[in-house]
């Protein structure tokens, strides 16, 4: 029997390589070339080397044929492992968790867009109403929260501002959570309006007009007073003029305009290419603005109120705070979390529905929620309660869920990643 002879071992590994080599790029071709597979084709590409000496030296010895074909076997196993180690391991880790779910919560209800009741409380979703989405809320002097929702545009609308077959509409509510007023902003159908809220004056920056029915239920629109001689003012003759009066500058906002023109071929608007902004500021209790055909960058361009009326209901739902303000506690009060079912992960975390309790005055509900967690602490429930009171105020959050309390109020407000409920 002939000897091995080392250079046509070698010549056999790099032979598998080179093979190895056409395979991946094919499979590269049929999917993305990502980072994941560039990093296992250089991981195991010694190992092909090694696969192909073995190859050579099988015909000449039994003992190295078992090892060889016992080789292939683990190299493709651990291959496939390597490549599809997340979705193995995200796998793994949704049946631990479906397996872990304790029996005496799998008959919790599950919060949808629907109204949840048990026992005496009731758990309304305010962050959708039909084909409505919730933009914008705030309370007025006399505790009343008002809900500003509008259509959502969808990809194939090119202009901005709300649709005409869907008019944008507020809703008021009382102490107690009922609906006592509401206000339809009906828009033309050739006619551009977009609204605004600034310190609870509804603004519509194409009528340069405003209501003050979020302050004492007037629906009218009246026109804003203009600072007139403005439409050529660059920013710094704006600044200027507020030095000048005098005016305090958190209560300027700016505006960015975009003109509109309406096609009536298509039937619909368009926005082109100009930009214009308006500085509204709030004198005398009535709005006044400073049209420029400039765009001006400076001062504030948010919804937010000068001073709202209440001043821990802006940080519901937000992120944008200091956990420094709130006192920490693994003691839970309102909000009780029970389990979180992991249904994808999600960095060191996970996605799915946490299963939880409101202890609410004496009276409890239980339910489940979609929502995130950005760690394994939060995924077992780990991480503590955040707490934060300011007169009539609470503000409770764990994790992505919110509790606003106020003892003005006869209901609690509820955010779970940014949808708001009503809880009464």
């Amino acid at each position: 029997m002939k000897k091995p002879n080392i250079f046509l071992a070698i010549l056999t590994g790099f032979g598998f390589i080179v093979l190895y080599t056409i395979c991946w790029l094919g499979l590269s071709l049929e999917s993305s070339l990502s980072l994941r597979i560039i990093d296992v084709f250089l991981l195991f590409t010694p190992v092909i080397f090694v696969l192909g000496l073995l190859c050579y030296y099988s015909f000449y010895y039994k003992i190295v044929k078992k090892i060889f074909w016992v080789s292939v076997c683990l190299t493709v196993l651990t291959m496939l492992y390597t490549y599809h180690k997340d979705k193995i391991e995200e796998t793994y880790i949704v049946w631990q968790s479906r397996m872990s779910l304790p029996k005496n919560l799998k008959h919790y209800p599950e919060l949808s867009r629907k109204e949840l009741t048990e026992g005496k409380k009731t758990i309304t979703p305010l962050y959708e109403r039909g084909e409505y989405s919730l933009k914008e809320k705030f309370f007025n002097k006399q505790h009343c929260l008002l809900a500003y929702y509008v259509k959502p545009k969808g990809e194939e609308d090119y202009y901005i501002g709300d649709n005409p077959d869907f008019p944008p509409y507020f809703l008021k509510f009382d102490t107690s959570g009922k609906i006592i007023d509401s206000l339809s902003l009906n828009i033309a159908e050739e006619q551009k309006r977009e609204f605004y809220i600034k310190d609870k004056y509804i603004i519509d920056t194409y009528t340069l007009s405003y209501s003050t029915w979020a302050i004492d239920g007037n629906p009218e629109f009246r026109p804003m007073k203009a600072v007139e001689g403005t439409d050529f003012w660059k920013e710094d003759d704006v600044k200027t003029y507020i030095a000048k009066n005098h005016l305090p500058t958190p209560t300027c906002y700016k505006i960015g305009v975009r003109k509109i023109e309406w096609r009536p071929d298509n039937q619909k608007y368009y926005t082109t290419f100009d930009n214009e902004s308006i500085v509204v500021f709030i004198q005398d209790e009535k709005p006044h603005y400073i049209c420029s055909t400039h765009y001006i960058s400076s001062f504030k361009d948010t919804f937010f109120e000068r001073t709202p009326v209440f001043p821990l209901f802006m940080k519901l739902g937000n992120d944008d705070f200091y956990y420094s303000d709130f006192q920490s506690t693994y003691t839970r009060r309102k909000i009780l979390p029970q389990y979180f079912l992991v249904e994808g992960t999600l960095d060191e975390g996970g996605e799915g529905k946490l299963f939880m309790q409101l202890r609410l005055n004496n009276a409890s509900i239980s339910f489940k929620a979609n929502t995130y967690m950005w760690t394994s602490e939060a995924v077992a429930l780990k991480t503590p309660t955040y707490y934060l009171t300011k007169g009539n105020e609470e503000l409770e959050k764990f994790e992505k869920v919110d509790l606003y309390s106020n003892q003005l109020l006869q209901y609690q407000l509820l955010s779970i990643t940014g949808q708001l409920y009503m809880v009464k």
